[in-house]
């Protein structure tokens, strides 16, 4: 049923997006980069429903789940529900504290995406005049250089943070695991 709904949802996101660009006036249309059109239509609609199933998840499914869990740890142990409780704040603070860092990186990503996807259109529309003129070679290291400059300056930090909060998450599902077979 979910996705049911995501799928529908993201089908009328898509033909929003899709309509306000053909209802551009063509002075409009034709000032934005070809890269730029085609990165935000295929990129926006998976953004779209991507931000829906993690709303549906934690407005409802992590509620219920949470109360359900801590019900069951009760009957268990008090004490050992308290330290997950604390530890499970670890879980949920990480992704808040990252969150900035993480969304300007998207947007950096998202950037690149559109300005490859223009330079690789161009490669493309332009490779017979590149090879008649002997400018293929230019091109290329253009776009080479620009992935290079992208991932310096985005991809590693991003990586380097999803890695570290990803492992301080790793490390509190371990922490409790151990803390299961204690018990």
């Amino acid at each position: 049923w979910g996705d049911v709904v995501c799928i529908k949802g993201s089908i009328r996101y898509g033909v929003h997006m899709f309509s306000r660009f053909v209802n551009m006036s063509y002075e409009a249309a034709i000032s934005i980069p070809v890269g730029d059109v085609k990165a935000r239509l295929e990129s926006d609609i998976i953004m779209f429903r991507n931000a829906v199933i993690l709303v549906v998840a934690r407005l409802i499914i992590v509620p219920i789940g949470l109360i359900a869990l801590l019900f069951q740890m009760g009957k268990i142990s008090i004490s050992y529900m308290l330290i997950a409780c604390m530890l499970a704040l670890i879980v949920l603070v990480t992704p808040v504290i990252t969150r900035k860092q993480t969304a300007t990186y998207e947007d950096e990503v998202r950037r690149y995406e559109a300005d490859a996807s223009t330079l690789l259109h161009e490669l493309l529309m332009l490779s017979r005049y590149a090879k008649l003129f002997h400018v293929w070679k230019k091109l290329i290291s253009d776009y080479e250089s620009l992935f290079g400059t992208h991932f310096k300056k985005t991809r590693s930090k991003a990586i380097i943070l999803s890695e570290v909060a990803h492992s301080l998450i790793a490390f509190t599902g371990v922490f409790l695991n151990c803390g299961i077979l204690i018990i």
